[in-house]
């Protein structure tokens, strides 16, 4: 059985999402619009019921005309000064470390893929010369029938 997320009733980045796009006046329809998916992707969004991916997140943040960050917090959050909205310099180097990391990953996956292309190439040249052997011998025994 697959594990349940941790559910954190203060961490609703939907929550947040839906109150950013009310208070910047945009309708659920023009944000899917805008991303590409339908109004019920929105919703789901918006109520928690399903997960996001970060891309997503930047994309909304973006089309709010709001730092990524922001999103994190609800709008009234900052405007009453509840939360500090700064950048972490902490998060950031934190992020730097994730993003190398994945680098080395993907490097890693390209290697694998182009071994594996190679391989299927050499495959392919023994198969076209098993192909072009059988062909010889078929028309070897065509000869000798006649």
């Amino acid at each position: 059985m697959p594990a349940k997320p941790i559910e954190n009733p203060q961490f609703k980045i939907g929550q947040n999402i839906k109150q950013w796009r009310v208070f910047k006046n945009c309708k659920q329809q023009t944000l899917a619009n805008h991303l590409k998916v339908t109004k019920a992707v929105i919703s789901n969004i918006e109520n928690d019921k399903s997960d996001i991916y970060l891309s997503r997140i930047e994309a909304i943040a973006n089309f709010l005309g709001i730092p990524i960050h922001q999103l994190f917090y609800s709008p009234e959050d900052i405007l009453n000064n509840k939360v500090q909205v700064t950048p972490n310099e902490n998060l950031y180097s934190f992020s730097q470390e994730v993003i190398r990391e994945v680098l080395v990953q993907l490097k890693q996956k390209d290697e694998i893929i182009i071994t594996l292309t190679n391989f299927l190439n050499k495959i392919e040249v023994v198969l076209l010369v098993f192909d072009l052997s059988s062909l010889d011998c078929l028309q070897e025994n065509l000869s000798i029938a006649s």
